[in-house]
């Protein structure tokens, strides 16, 4: 992981939890049940913001994220680090 971004550090999941996207298409419910999970702790700790390292992941919390929130009927908001860079430390969660 980066120093640029380990400096923001504030909470880890565990990054070997798999997101389940490679399960989308065959059967969603898993996949988004994990997504839902791992965003709703990242609004649970109050994270402004969440760093992936897979691209499956990334796709999964961002580009799924309408998706899962009209599934479940939550608001799980969600920026990407590359837009984020400019937020103040302490406020950062990985995947």
């Amino acid at each position: 992981m980066p120093k640029r971004v380990e400096c923001y550090t504030r909470v880890h999941v565990d990054k070997s939890e798999c997101c389940g996207a490679q399960s989308v298409g065959t059967n969603d419910k898993i996949p988004l049940q994990l997504t839902r999970d791992k965003l709703n702790h990242i609004k649970n700790v109050g994270a402004l913001a969440l760093v992936t390292i897979c691209p499956f992941c990334r796709m999964m919390h961002d580009a799924n994220r309408g998706r899962i929130e009209k599934t479940f009927n939550e608001n799980l908001r969600c920026t990407r680090f590359t837009l984020s860079t400019a937020l103040r430390p302490g406020h950062w969660i990985f995947t």
